[in-house]
């Protein structure tokens, strides 16, 4: 037997196989039950929700030697030979070929034929917005006063297009775009079905292309079942359909809340060495984006989501790095940009332009939180508002990405101790100044940070590096040591270890930071998870190499037993 594509071979036989056409085929069934048919029928909507397939559904309804019934046997010949579309009594005809009077005229007459062996003859006719206005003229008659044994249903996309004076001869049924779920599922069904490898992600990825269409997705996954040779996953669905992997904006979304430059001008090369569309690219970010609106604003998001679990777990961690203003500001951004690439611009410098606009772009804030920021600013230097620990602001909850200074730096508090090594060269800044904290920025800049500590204090950048960056939560960083690593945690926690810490942060991302640690048997040795292979050293050599450690150890009357590995 040759072989059937996925949209024919699974198409719908009863109702209750139609997909999300709940609200259609309940209200026809009903009306098949309690025989109140009528004799014309219009159903609209997208392509590829079941319009003609519902259409063959009905007949078989009306014609099966069961029925009239809401359920036809699919098993009696009736039944197989309008599945087949061989039944005599059942005829459809395409509108685009078949757009003249004289078309409509031999209709008429083939009307006044009894069915040969069903209860009913069904004329289905196809896209029927197409036929022309004096075709529609020559139906009118026979639509309004039909024989009792004819059914007319007509199937368009277009319905605007359809005459009042046909509309109103007919019951309309509006057929909806199918959600990207419930093609997802559909298609999960089928590929346990086919005994096909595929992954949640890539039929995501096969569903949003789709559309709505169950035709269009299902030509899609036939594409891909060709190609795949092994498991279909996503990274190959992306990149044998031309379609954007999700997980594209996920990490792009990482880069802006780091304000992170760098990283643009790559993913911009490896977009356009892919082939995708730069404009459908845009198209599926601003979509990105508005479900992190949503994700945001809204009090029971799922209402309104439809994505995979992974795109949904990557949304509830990103609300916290952007305000609602700033996704709006984003989305603007993102707009004007479609303007300019259908103008006919440099799609590759204006997509970069844009980006780096994004990763730089300032924080919204709201006129309340400005009026309190120069009442701070206006209040006398004693003001309980200041606190020995940070500056004007401390008291305030900053948003997420705030306004960089634009005035000169300030200089540090004179509370704040001096390095114990006048001679270290001072650490290098990795942001501007102003700019809080948050998790991303954290964890793509933690190296560099780790470097910096090293030129200061090498003992505690070695093992600050044993642990792991948790949470960063109002400028404050949460480190995770592992249990077998709780020495490490004893020695940076130290008061004039944190105090050298936290100095180090200060001067690196320009902001006054405090840091906290715990322990987490989850948490991972090192930032890389892998512990790095490096030698024992015993006491001796360690106070050798840093007589600040000897001096803390003598301070405490305390006394280091065991050895463990320090990264040199």
């Amino acid at each position: 037997m040759s072989y059937q594509v996925l949209a024919l071979k699974y198409r719908p036989l009863v109702f209750e196989d139609v997909i999300a056409q709940g609200h259609i085929t309940k209200t026809l069934g009903r009306a098949v039950k309690t025989g109140r048919v009528a004799h014309g029928y219009l159903f609209t909507g997208p392509r590829g929700t079941g319009k003609t397939t519902t259409a063959r559904i009905l007949a078989k309804a009306l014609n099966c030697v069961e029925g009239p019934t809401p359920t036809p046997c699919n098993k009696c010949p009736i039944c197989k030979e309008i599945t087949a579309g061989s039944s005599l009594d059942v005829l459809e005809i395409d509108a685009a070929s078949n757009t003249g009077v004289d078309d409509v005229r031999t209709l008429r007459e083939n009307i006044r034929y009894l069915p040969t062996s069903g209860k009913k003859r069904v004329f289905i006719i196809d896209e029927v917005h197409r036929l022309s206005g004096s075709a529609f003229d020559a139906l009118l008659k026979t639509l309004e006063e039909p024989p009792e044994h004819a059914v007319f249903i007509f199937a368009t996309t277009e319905p605007h297009k359809v005459p009042q004076t046909i509309l109103s001869r007919t019951q309309r049924y509006d057929f909806r775009r199918v959600s990207t779920s419930a093609l997802a599922d559909h298609m999960t069904k089928l590929m346990k079905l086919e005994k096909i490898d595929v992954t949640e992600e890539a039929l995501f990825l096969i569903a949003r292309k789709g559309e709505g269409s169950v035709r269009d997705a299902l030509s899609l996954l036939d594409q891909m079942i060709a190609m795949a040779e092994g498991q279909i996953t996503a990274e190959l669905t992306a990149s044998t359909l031309g379609i954007v992997d999700r997980q594209l904006f996920v990490g792009l979304m990482e880069i802006i809340a780091a304000g992170n430059t760098e990283p643009v001008f790559e993913l911009v090369k490896e977009l356009f060495d892919s082939g995708a569309g730069i404009e459908e690219f845009v198209d599926d970010f601003i979509d990105y984006l508005r479900n992190l609106l949503v994700q945001k604003s809204a009090s029971d998001p799922d209402l309104f989501l439809d994505v995979s679990v992974a795109e949904k777990e990557a949304l509830v961690r990103q609300t916290a790095y952007f305000t609602e203003a700033d996704i709006l500001r984003m989305i603007q951004i993102l707009s004007e940009l479609l303007g300019e690439l259908k103008r006919g611009y440099d799609e590759r410098l204006f997509l970069e332009i844009c980006l780096v606009r994004l990763t730089r772009m300032e924080s919204s804030i709201t006129l309340q939180e400005v009026i309190e920021r120069l009442n701070r600013l206006s209040a006398p230097a004693a003001a309980p508002s200041q606190s020995s620990e940070g500056g004007l602001f401390d008291n305030a909850k900053p948003a997420p990405r705030p306004r960089p200074a634009t005035s000169s730096p300030t200089p540090p508090p004179d509370d704040i101790p001096a390095p114990d090594q006048p001679h270290a060269a001072k650490p290098e800044t990795a942001f501007e100044e102003g700019k809080p904290l948050n998790l991303p920025r954290v964890q793509m800049s933690w190296k560099k940070f780790l470097e910096n500590l090293k030129r200061r204090k090498q003992m505690l950048a070695s093992l600050l590096s044993m642990g792991q960056v948790r949470r960063v939560e109002d400028n404050k960083i949460s480190i995770a040591f592992a249990a077998n690593y709780s020495t490490n945690k004893q020695v940076v926690e130290k008061p004039e270890s944190k105090t050298v810490i936290e100095e180090t942060l200060r001067e690196f991302y320009q902001l006054t930071i405090r840091i906290e640690f715990e322990l987490d048997a989850a948490a991972a040795p090192m930032p890389s998870g892998k512990r790095a292979e490096t030698p024992q050293i015993n006491a001796d050599d360690l106070f050798e190499k840093d007589p600040e450690l000897k001096k803390m150890v003598d301070q405490i009357d305390g006394e280091i037993i065991g050895r463990r590995k320090i990264e040199e």
